[in-house]
């Protein structure tokens, strides 16, 4: 059965978003909780979900890559890193070795060498498919909120996590019936939707508000994706 908007938030929720869409909000935190618990709503534990505040995205570190066979080189990674066993999520490291005061080498938790650094992107808001384990998790979507409209910087910002997805699906084996990971951008009310498209991230739709029941019928659709994904490591 299709559920309805209704369904998935309950009223003092619905009546919170629709409040801060439509007076003066002047922080943006006060955005982050009631969105934390919409994202909750559409992508549950039960249906093996984490919404995950503020995680570091760290970029493929291609100096691994063996430039002959273009496949990994395990012995230098093997050689630069070190095990953390403290770390718990795809989108930051298990492995860590300093390099210098900018950058930092590291394995995710597919196997693969990422670079840390202190631009490193850190989005409000990255939802998961979760397992027990804990290096599979597997990025569903990126939810950016503005109190305003974002403007150039906030293009700059969606590309910025396009390309690192982009990045990202190019490390691993995604089957072809699995939608692309979008990327969204909130602002105050109004909400766009960005693809990774043949390497350029697009505007892929927009809707007036988070309470837009086309949103809801297309989170509801993403939440019932098969987000499983095999290692290329």
């Amino acid at each position: 059965m299709e559920l309805s908007i209704d369904d998935v938030l309950v009223k003092p929720l619905k009546d919170r978003l629709h409040q801060i869409e439509t007076t003066h909000v002047h922080y943006e935190a006060s955005f982050m909780g009631p969105h934390n618990t919409f994202l909750q709503s559409h992508f549950t534990a039960r249906n093996l979900y984490m919404v995950k505040p503020t995680p570091r995205l760290q970029t493929f570190d291609r100096s691994f890559v063996d430039h002959e066979t273009g496949l990994l080189s395990t012995s230098s990674v093997d050689s630069t890193t070190s095990t953390d066993s403290d770390s718990t999520t795809s989108t930051d490291s298990d492995s860590t070795t300093s390099t210098d005061s900018d950058s930092t080498i590291s394995t995710d938790s597919h196997g693969i060498p990422v670079v840390r650094l202190n631009t490193d992107s850190k989005p409000d808001f990255v939802v998961c498919k979760m397992s027990a384990a804990l290096d599979a998790d597997i990025p569903v979507l990126i939810w950016e909120l503005k109190r305003g409209k974002a403007g150039d910087a906030g293009l700059v910002q969606v590309k910025k996590y396009g390309t690192w997805l982009e990045n990202y699906e190019a490390r691993v084996k995604k089957p072809s019936d699995l939608p692309p990971i979008s990327v969204f951008l909130v602002e105050k009310a109004k909400v766009s939707q960005y693809r990774v498209q043949d390497g350029q991230v697009a505007l892929w739709d927009e809707y007036p508000s988070v309470l837009d029941p086309e949103l809801h019928g297309e989170l509801r659709a993403l939440a019932g994706a098969d987000w499983r994904f095999d290692d290329t490591s």
